[in-house]
């Protein structure tokens, strides 16, 4: 995502509070719904096994969340491929974090490739050098077109670089030189 489309999609999240002990999501529940990112806290995820020789099911803890490593989200996978949940999250502390909604993520989501392909879809009609490609080639030019942020002083591209890219300046602006 671009920083425009992050901006947008952080502004859709909701705080919420747990206690501890509070379960934010049930392995096998059907509605994958929310994405979690922990702000404060630590919930710990269990996943239900069936062992072979025992009799029924026992919970196995396959995370806590934060990681060391810094991971403070989870629920991502079956929102994004409305899949049943894979495991449990419970609240091992007292959290605090920020939810987002798989209804509002797919129409951010939605809306935001949408209005990004129609504004590109104009530019490539505008740009001489493009004419020559049917509309359905132009489509799928349209298609593979990925955003990347650059920052204030990065360098783009220099002369003599494989002309390997093609950019759109979708938002601030860039300064071409060329050596003489």
């Amino acid at each position: 995502l671009s920083r425009k489309e992050l901006r947008t999609l952080a502004a859709a999240f909701k705080k919420g509070e747990v206690q501890p002990g509070e379960k934010l999501i049930e392995q096998g529940d059907a509605n994958g719904d929310s994405f979690y990112i922990i702000i404060s806290g630590r919930c710990d995820i269990h996943v239900e096994k069936e062992w072979i020789e025992g009799e029924g099911a026992t919970s196995k803890l396959v995370m806590q969340i934060p990681t060391d490593e810094g991971r403070r989200y989870f629920g991502e996978l079956a929102m994004l491929y409305n899949q049943p949940r894979a495991s449990t999250v419970q609240a091992t502390d007292a959290s605090v974090l920020w939810v987002l909604d798989r209804l509002t993520f797919k129409s951010i989501l939605q809306n935001t490739g949408n209005t990004s392909k129609l504004l590109y879809s104009k530019f490539l009609n505008e740009v001489p050098i493009l004419s020559v490609l049917t509309q359905d080639e132009k489509n799928k030019l349209l298609d593979v077109l990925k955003p990347k942020d650059f920052d204030a002083g990065d360098i783009v591209m220099k002369e003599g670089d494989a002309g390997d890219a093609f950019y759109i300046v979708d938002e601030g602006s860039v300064i071409c030189t060329k050596v003489i």
